[in-house]
C-alpha cells in the first residue's frame, strides 16, 4: 500500500473522530515543539478523560502506552509517525473498551514476547492505518476481546503472527499480513471472525491460521494468499467456516488444508501452483463443501482426501495437476463427487483414484466431464455409455458426461502471477525441502 494512502485514509478518519467527538478535549503530542501540550504519549493519556482525542504529531516516541480509557489517538501517518519500544515488551496496551488508534507506526523489538498493540480483556476497539512491525511477540495481540476492527493497516516482521486474536466478532479489512514469524493471521478458538479484501504473504508457516476448541463460523473473503512457507489456508479443529472469492497461490505445501473440521465451506475460489495439493481433506474432515472453484497447476493433487467422510466435491475446474485430479485413499468413506471438470490431469492411468470404493463419482443422474473419457453415446443423452475408470480398481463414473460442465469458478489467477509465479514456486519448494533437511 502506498504512504500516501495511509496518511490522508488516517487523516480522514481523524477528522471522523474530531466530528464524532466535538465535546471532548484533545490534545497535541510533539516531540520537538515547544507549544505542544505534551512531549510523551502517556504523558497526554494520563491527563486526558474518557472520550478525549490525543493528537500525535510527526516524530519518534520512545515509550510503552497504557491506554486506560475511552480515547482516540490520531497520528499524523505511518511515514512519520513512530511509536517505538525495544524492550521486549508491548509497546500498546489497550485496557479499556471503544478506544481508537489510527496513523501510527508502532515498533517493538528486544527479546520479550511483546506485542505491537496488546488488546486483553476489552472489547470494541478500532486500529485503523497503522504499521505494526518488529515485535518480538505479533504485530497485534487480541485475547478475550470481542468486536473489534483493524482496517488498512501493515503487520510485517514480527516475530509470532501478523495478528493474533482470541475472541469473537472480530474483523480484519484491508490489510496487508507479510514476512511475519509464524502466521499472517490466526484466529484461535473464536467464533464469527472474518478477514476480508486483505492480503497475506510470505509468512513463515501460513497465510491464515483458523482453529482451535470452540473455533467456528469464521470467514475469509476476498483474499490475496500466497508465497507462506506452508499452508495458504489452515483450519484445524473447527466448523462452519467459510472461505469465499479468494486468490490462493504459490503457497509451499498446500493451498487449503482442512483438518479435523466439518462443515467448511469453499467456493468461488482459485487455487493453484502448490507444492503437495490444492486442496486436502484430512483427519477426521466431514462435511465440508468445495464447489465453483479452480484448483489447477498443483504439482501433487488437485484435492487430496485421506480419512474423512461426507465431503462434497462439485461444479468445479480441475485441471492440470501433475497427479490426480482428486485422490481418496485410506478410510474414506461416502465422498460424493459430480460435475465436475477434469482436464489435463496426469495421475496414472486416469485423473481420479479411491482405493476405497466407498465414495460416489456421481449424484445418481450425472456424474463428471472427462476430457480423456473414449467411450461413447449412442443415444446423444450427453451420458457415456461405458463408464470412467477410476484408479485404485474399485470405483468408476458410472455417468460420465460428454460434454464439460458451465461452472461458475473464477479463471486463472491474477495476470501479474502468471508472470512470476513459475520462479517463485521453483523457491519455495528448493526452500520447503532444505528447511526439512
Amino acid at each position: 500500500m502506498k504512504w500516501n494512502i495511509y496518511i490522508s485514509g488516517a487523516l480522514m478518519f481523524g477528522l471522523l473522530v474530531l466530528v464524532g467527538l466535538a465535546s471532548a478535549d484533545t490534545y497535541i503530542v510533539d516531540d520537538n515543539w515547544a507549544g505542544a501540550d505534551y512531549s510523551s504519549i502517556q504523558d497526554a493519556v494520563d491527563a486526558a478523560a474518557d472520550t478525549d482525542e490525543i493528537l500525535v504529531h510527526y516524530g519518534t516516541y520512545y515509550e510503552n502506552v497504557v491506554i486506560d480509557k475511552q480515547l482516540s489517538i490520531v497520528g499524523n501517518g505511518t511515514a512519520g509517525t513512530y511509536v517505538i519500544d525495544e524492550t521486549g515488551v508491548d509497546v500498546i496496551d489497550v485496557n479499556h473498551d471503544n478506544c481508537n488508534i489510527s496513523g501510527l507506526t508502532v515498533q517493538g523489538g528486544g527479546t520479550g514476547s511483546g506485542s505491537c498493540i496488546d488488546i486483553t480483556g476489552y472489547n470494541l476497539n478500532n486500529i485503523w492505518y497503522c504499521v505494526l512491525t518488529n515485535a518480538s511477540g505479533s504485530g497485534i495481540f487480541l485475547s478475550n476481546s470481542d468486536l473489534t476492527t483493524v482496517a488498512y493497516c501493515e503487520m510485517f516482521e514480527n516475530d509470532l503472527d501478523g495478528i493474533e486474536v482470541y475472541g469473537d466478532q472480530n474483523e480484519v479489512m484491508y490489510c496487508d499480513m507479510y514476512s511475519n514469524g509464524d502466521d499472517g493471521i490466526h484466529f484461535l478458538t473464536g467464533t464469527f471472525n472474518i478477514v476480508h479484501n486483505s492480503s497475506s504473504y510470505y509468512n513463515t508457516d501460513d497465510g491464515v491460521l483458523i482453529g482451535g476448541s470452540g473455533s467456528e463460523n469464521n470467514s475469509v473473503i476476498d483474499c490475496d494468499i500466497y508465497g507462506n512457507g506452508q499452508y495458504g489456508i489452515f483450519v484445524t479443529v473447527s466448523h462452519h467456516d467459510r472461505i469465499v472469492d479468494n486468490w490462493i497461490y504459490q503457497n509451499a505445501e498446500t493451498g487449503i488444508e482442512i483438518e479435523d473440521s466439518n462443515n467448511t465451506w469453499i467456493n468461488y475460489t482459485s487455487i493453484s501452483y502448490h507444492g503437495i495439493a490444492g486442496v486436502a481433506f484430512h483427519a477426521g474432515s466431514e462435511f465440508n463443501y468445495i464447489h465453483n472453484c479452480s484448483i489447477f497447476n498443483n504439482t501433487g493433487y488437485g484435492i487430496d482426501v485421506y480419512e474423512a467422510d461426507y465431503n462434497s466435491i462439485y461444479f468445479n475446474e480441475i485441471f492440470n495437476n501433475s497427479n490426480y485430479g482428486v485422490n481418496m485413499v485410506s478410510g474414506c468413506n461416502n465422498n460424493l463427487v459430480h460435475h465436475n471438470n477434469f482436464i489435463n490431469n496426469t495421475g496414472s492411468s486416469s485423473q481420479g483414484r479411491d482405493t476405497t470404493g466407498n465414495n460416489d463419482w456421481d449424484d445418481g443422474e450425472e456424474g463428471n466431464y472427462w476430457n480423456d473419457y473414449s467411450g461413447t453415446d449412442v443415444n446423444h443423452d450427453g451420458i457415456g455409455d461405458q463408464p470412467y475408470n477410476i484408479a485404485g480398481g474399485l470405483s468408476n463414473d458410472t455417468k460420465p458426461l460428454m460434454d464439460d460442465v458451465n461452472t461458475s469458478a473464477p479463471e486463472k489467477v491474477p495476470e501479474f502471477a502468471s508472470i512470476i509465479l513459475p520462479i517463485i514456486g521453483t523457491l519455495l519448494i528448493i526452500a520447503l525441502f532444505w528447511r526439512r533437511e
